[in-house]
C-alpha cells in the first residue's frame, strides 16, 4: 500500500509525525511526503531530515519553485507544470493521499491529482457563512490559476473586516472523504493520543498572536492592549519561579515579544522558529501550561493533551469577529478559555489523556 502525504504547514509535520506510526502498524505500506515549501518554513534547520524521520521518501519543491495563487498567470503555469513533473513519481493511481490543506494552491494542485483522498480538518460546531461574503475577485483569480493547472476549482469567501486574513475555501465538486480532529470519538473523527507526560516540570509557553499587528484589532485597540498587558503582569506573577518559553507568530516582527519580554523582567526565554509549536510540544512534552490570546497553537496543544488556554474573550471583539475566533475553538471545554480580570491560570484545562481511536479513518483506506 502506498500512501503520499501533503506538507504544506507546518503544523502537518507534527501530525504526520504523530499518525505514520499507527499507519505503519496496520498496513505494510510505504509513505511518501509532498512538501511544498513556503515562508512557514524558512527557519527551519533541516526539513527533509524532520520529514524523512517518519516518511520512506521526501520530494520537496524550493520555495521559488511552489506554485500559489498568483496574478501572474504565465508565470505560475510554468511553475505548476515543472512541480508537477517532479512530482510525478509520487502521483500514482493507487496511492491515497492523505493532507490536512485544501486551502493553497499547491495543495489544491496536489489533491487534483488523485482519486483517492483523506482530508483532515478542524471541526467546525458554528455555522459562520452568514459572516462571510463570496469575494467575486479573488475567485476569479483562483479560478484562472485553477483553470491553468487542471486543478479543481474553488469559492473564496471572506470577512469584511479580516483583510484577507480572515476567509474560508470550498472546494467544488470535491472528492475527498473529510475526518475530523478531535479529542472525541465519532464517526467522522479521528483521535491521536497525547504527547504530554504525567509529571510535567515547572515550564510554561506563550505563543505570540500579532497582536499589534493583525487588522481586526486595530478598532479595539486602546482598551484591549491594556487588559492584555494586565493579564500578562498577572501570568507573570503566578509564574514566577517557573521557566517561560515564549514561541513567536512566524510572522511576528518582534514587537509583541518586546513588550511581553518587559513585563516578564527580561526573563522570557524566545525559542524562535527553528521548529514550529507543535514540533516544539513534541520534543518538550513535560511543559505544564501554554497560554495565548488567541492562536491556533493554543487549540494544537490542546489536543496533544497539554494544558492550553485562551483569553481573546476578555477583549470585546465585534460580533463577528468573535464569532469567527469562537469557531476556531469550538469544541473547546470551559477550562480552556479565561474571561475573568483575576484568571485562575493554573485551573487544568485538560482533565484526562485522550485515548486514540483511528478506525474512521481506517474504515475509509480499506474500503478504497
Amino acid at each position: 500500500m502506498k500512501f503520499v502525504i501533503h506538507i504544506g504547514h507546518p503544523y502537518d509535520i507534527a501530525f504526520f509525525k504523530r499518525l505514520c506510526p499507527f499507519l505503519r502498524d496496520r498496513y505494510n505500506c510505504k509513505i511518501t511526503a509532498i512538501v511544498g515549501v513556503m515562508n512557514f518554513f524558512k527557519e527551519f534547520d533541516d526539513l527533509e531530515t524532520i520529514v524523512l524521520s517518519f516518511a520512506d521518501q521526501v520530494i520537496t519543491i524550493p520555495e521559488e519553485e511552489t506554485p500559489h495563487y498568483s496574478h501572474r498567470f504565465l508565470n505560475n503555469f510554468f511553475k505548476t507544470r515543472k512541480a508537477k513533473q517532479k512530482l510525478s513519481s509520487a502521483f500514482d493511481k493507487e496511492a491515497i493521499l492523505l493532507s490536512a490543506d485544501k486551502s493553497a494552491f499547491f495543495s489544491n494542485m496536489v489533491a487534483s491529482q488523485f482519486s483517492k483522498i483523506v482530508l483532515f480538518q478542524s471541526p467546525d460546531k458554528m455555522n459562520i457563512d452568514h459572516l462571510l461574503k463570496l469575494s467575486y475577485y479573488l475567485t476569479s483569480v483562483m479560478f484562472t490559476n485553477n483553470f491553468l493547472a487542471g486543478a479543481r476549482h474553488v469559492l473564496i469567501y471572506v470577512h469584511p473586516q479580516g483583510r484577507g486574513h480572515i476567509r474560508e475555501v470550498k472546494v467544488l465538486r470535491p472528492k475527498h472523504h473529510i475526518l475530523y480532529l478531535s479529542e472525541d470519538s465519532g464517526p467522522d473523527k479521528v483521535v491521536l493520543p497525547s504527547a504530554s507526560i504525567n509529571k510535567p516540570s515547572k515550564k510554561i509557553i506563550i505563543f505570540g498572536s500579532r497582536f499589534l499587528e493583525w487588522s481586526y484589532f486595530k478598532p479595539i485597540r486602546n482598551t484591549a492592549e491594556p487588559i492584555i498587558l494586565d493579564v500578562y503582569q498577572k501570568m507573570h506573577q503566578t509564574f514566577i519561579d517557573y521557566e517561560v518559553i515564549y514561541k513567536p507568530h512566524p510572522r511576528e516582527t518582534g514587537r509583541e515579544f518586546n513588550k511581553i519580554n518587559e513585563i516578564f523582567e527580561g526573563k522570557l526565554n524566545n525559542v524562535g522558529n527553528k521548529l514550529n509549536s507543535e514540533l516544539f510540544l513534541l520534543e518538550h512534552p513535560d511543559i505544564e501550561f501554554c497560554f495565548s490570546l488567541n492562536s491556533t497553537s493554543s487549540r494544537s496543544a490542546y489536543s496533544m493533551g497539554f494544558n492550553s488556554k485562551v483569553f481573546y474573550k476578555m477583549l470585546g471583539f465585534e460580533d463577528s469577529v468573535a464569532s469567527m475566533m469562537n469557531n476556531n475553538f469550538s469544541e473547546m471545554p470551559e477550562e480552556f478559555f479565561i474571561e475573568d480580570i483575576n484568571p485562575d491560570f493554573k485551573n487544568p484545562s485538560k482533565k484526562n489523556k485522550f485515548s486514540p481511536n483511528l478506525d474512521p479513518l481506517y474504515k475509509i483506506i480499506d474500503s478504497f
